[in-house]
């Protein structure tokens, strides 16, 4: 069990350097453990295009996960950044896709999940939403998948990268914050945003700045 980061880690700039203290194998891969291969989903973009920012959010770590990256905008809703970090990797080493969140039903595992993501508060409520939001989310994918598979047989990109804003928002506990951040982070469009939360309005900001400078 990794021992939570203690005060100083995080008053020394520890946040800056969460991704020492968050392995990518664990976190960022479905490659661990012995997921089925319908759980791992891989995107062919490149995770380094999200990681580059001097920012540090959270959400840049899963550019090529977009359950995973939809479940840290849960896990930050009113709650501190560096709480998340310790429970979202806690989290993922017991339930690493949504496979495994939406099938628990029984009430000793749900109270499991209950104590994992405990710091963050709303303990018992969060849990089963984290639940029916993983349920949601694998129908969601589902229906999608047999949509494009009679539309766009060759279409290569995989469903989870070709959500709609407004299928994101049909998700339980999706807000637009949630939906924002999969268009800046999953989708890579940070040229038509204008996001409400601060954080992601800095890091389109900065992107469209490091666009700028490059272009010139």
């Amino acid at each position: 069990v990794l021992d939570s980061p203690s005060r100083e880690h995080w008053n020394n700039g520890g946040w800056r350097r969460r991704l020492e203290f968050l392995p990518r194998r664990n976190i960022l891969s479905n490659s661990n453990n012995n997921d089925s291969p319908s759980e791992c989903r891989q995107s062919n973009k490149s995770l380094e295009a999200t990681i580059a920012s001097p920012l540090g959010l959270l959400e840049e770590l899963f550019g090529t996960d977009p359950w995973r990256l939809l479940l840290s905008t849960i896990l930050l809703n009113r709650t501190r950044r560096i709480q998340v970090d310790v429970v979202m990797y806690h989290f993922l080493q017991r339930w690493s896709t949504p496979e495994r969140v939406a099938t628990v039903t029984d009430d000793a595992t749900i109270e499991e999940m209950t104590r994992c993501i405990a710091p963050l508060g709303i303990k018992h409520r969060r849990a089963k939403g984290i639940v029916q939001f993983s349920q949601d989310y694998l129908r969601l994918i589902h229906c999608k998948e047999q949509q494009i598979e009679e539309r766009y047989p060759s279409s290569n990109l995989p469903v989870e990268f070709q959500l709609t804003r407004r299928e994101l928002l049909k998700l339980y506990h999706c807000g637009a914050y949630a939906a924002d951040a999969y268009q800046i982070f999953i989708q890579r469009d940070w040229e038509t945003i204008h996001p409400k939360d601060h954080a992601l309005r800095a890091y389109v900001e900065w992107k469209r700045g490091e666009q700028s400078r490059h272009q010139e």
